[in-house]
Parts: C-alpha cells; sequence; structure tokens
C-alpha cells in the first residue's frame, strides 16, 4: 500500500487535538508544521503497515520519506516527548 504525504481526516484531527492539548499543558510544546506533518506521516504509517519501523514506512511511502530522515526527525526534533505522551493519552480518553 502506497502512503502520500497527504494524510487522513481522522489523523489530522488527531494532530490538531494533540497539539491543543500540549499547547494547555506547556505553552513551549506546540508543534510546528513540520512536525504536525512528520507526526500525522508516522501515525498513518502505523496503522498501514501495523508496526513501528522506518525502513517499512519508507517502503510504504514509495520512498517518498526515506527512512534515515524518518530517524532522524524522531531523535533530533524538539518534541518534548514526556508532555506528548501525557497529552496524547488525554486525547485519546
Amino acid at each position: 500500500m502506497f502512503i502520500s504525504s497527504e494524510t487522513l481526516p481522522f489523523v489530522k484531527n488527531f494532530i490538531e487535538s494533540l497539539n491543543e492539548a500540549l499547547k494547555e499543558i506547556d505553552p513551549r510544546a506546540d508543534l510546528s508544521k513540520t512536525q504536525k506533518r512528520w507526526l500525522g506521516f508516522c501515525i498513518l504509517a502505523i496503522a498501514v503497515t501495523n508496526s513501528i519501523c522506518w525502513k517499512r514506512f519508507e517502503r510504504a511511502s514509495l520512498s517518498g520519506h526515506l527512512h534515515a530522515s524518518l530517524s532522524w526527525m524522531f531523535r533530533k526534533s524538539n518534541i518534548l516527548w514526556h508532555i506528548l505522551l501525557r497529552a496524547s493519552v488525554e486525547v485519546i480518553l
């Protein structure tokens, strides 16, 4: 299955709700546009590939997103992961 850069509406809605929850918890945890797109792609890729594997994400995007850049964004982004975890649990519940 091919995953494009454009994500599905339910993923966009989740990301927007997540970003609002992040801002309520800590204003500095706000996601940038790039972070929102990357996170949206990852959520969609997890759903499509039924895994958390950068190589599978790359194959599913027909090499549109290279595994090295996906991994780099995960490791080097300024996302406050502990706050993101809390906010995502709040949004889901």
